[in-house]
């Protein structure tokens, strides 16, 4: 009984993510799906702040180097109840801003959701960005997202985030280095596809007439828009050459409690939607899988595991298979997955609602960052 629960756990696990790996790659081989060309919509970009004094003024420098008309931009700051300095930094010196640009105070209860609820209605540009006050964007980021926008049946695109470590070849590193290379080949296999499944927040834009009368409630805020553009027969596409820089948090309380806090959010959102599955492109071939990896293989993982666990104490020549972890790459391939599944499987008892915590330790690895770095 406990081999067949292992062996059930393994199968479904290594069938779903083959198959759509290879579902990603075939679209792939498609080239792109939908027109891509260069306009110039009008564009607000929208930066919600919290108690970001360590990294907001590079943020308003990083925004300076932005490659774009400044007739055809507006720059939003929204402060959303910040204890510390954000605001007043943020009115010190957001006359640098060579755009047009506002400044607001989220009049809605804490919480990055509600400060975007509090600002959506108020949009009239074409098209919005939004882009985290402890990330930079690349200064051709904005140019290259709105190409997206020239085929009328995209509603939204998100960009490539690009991790700065400060601790090259740490742990740190070598794991999201690994999350980040499945999750851009899954997105742009999506992507070629349909639409995406879930979003880089830190680098986002759609159209605003899509997003107006959104009411954002989920801690995942940008995956929740995504799913509202969907609904609304649009598509959401990635886009790897707008790019978004931020730092991984090299504490690892800080590191787990903010993976955490995300994939709580999807699961938020995937579990409102449910409905989609069997709808459309998506709903068929990629919502599916998605959910399921998510939300149910997490829990596979760990069954299997368990029985694993069960097995080897009746049987305890199975404990051999552990020599292959003293083989560095199969180390760093099991603990990197294992880890992930586990904290995906433990994210839905994370307690903390829809109120942010900052990340002290990356707003600390971003202040030491040369913002020159990102200028051609």
């Amino acid at each position: 009984m406990v081999g067949a629960v292992f062996i059930t756990a393994i199968v479904i696990t290594v069938f779903v993510y083959s198959y759509f790996s290879a579902l990603c790659g075939l679209a792939l081989r498609r080239g792109l799906t939908h027109k891509r060309e260069e306009i110039l919509p009008t564009v607000t970009l929208i930066v919600c702040a919290y108690n970001e004094e360590a990294v907001i003024l590079k943020k308003i420098e990083n925004i300076l180097q932005i490659d774009y008309p400044q007739e055809r931009m507006n720059v939003w700051f929204v402060n959303d109840h910040s204890t510390d300095r954000t605001r007043e930094i943020i009115a010190e010196n957001i006359h640098q801003i060579p755009f047009a640009k506002k400044a607001f105070d989220n009049e809605f209860a804490r919480g990055k959701t509600n400060a975007l609820n509090y600002v959506f209605p108020k949009l009239e540009s074409e098209v919005a960005i939004e882009t985290d006050a402890d990330s930079f964007l690349d200064p051709k980021s904005v140019r290259e997202l709105v190409k997206n926008f020239a085929d009328d049946n995209i509603g939204g695109a998100n960009g490539v985030v690009k991790i700065l470590s400060l601790e090259k070849g740490g742990q740190a590193a070598q794991h999201e280095g690994f999350y980040r290379t499945l999750y851009d080949f899954w997105r742009r296999g999506e992507s070629a596809i349909d639409s995406i499944s879930i979003c880089n927040g830190p680098i986002m834009a759609f159209r605003t007439e899509l997003v107006r009368d959104v009411q954002l409630r989920s801690m995942a805020d940008d995956t929740e828009l995504l799913f509202e553009i969907i609904r609304k027969n649009r598509r959401v596409v990635y886009d790897q050459n707008a790019i978004a820089y931020e730092c991984t948090p090299a504490n690892f309380n800080e590191r787990i409690r903010q993976k955490m806090r995300r994939v709580k959010g999807v699961f938020q959102v995937y579990f409102r939607n449910l409905d989609l599955i069997g709808v459309g492109r998506f709903g068929r071939h990629i919502f599916p899988f998605v959910f399921l990896q998510i939300c149910v293989i997490p829990y596979l993982v760990i069954l299997g595991l368990s029985s694993f666990l069960i097995l080897a104490s009746l049987n305890p020549l199975l404990w051999l298979t552990f020599i292959l972890m003293v083989i560095p790459k199969i180390n760093t391939l099991l603990w990197n997955i294992i880890s992930t599944q586990l904290i995906m499987a433990l994210s839905p008892l994370h307690y903390k609602g829809g109120a942010w915590r900052t990340i002290r330790s990356s707003r600390q690895m971003l202040s030491d960052i040369d913002i020159e770095t990102f200028k051609e």
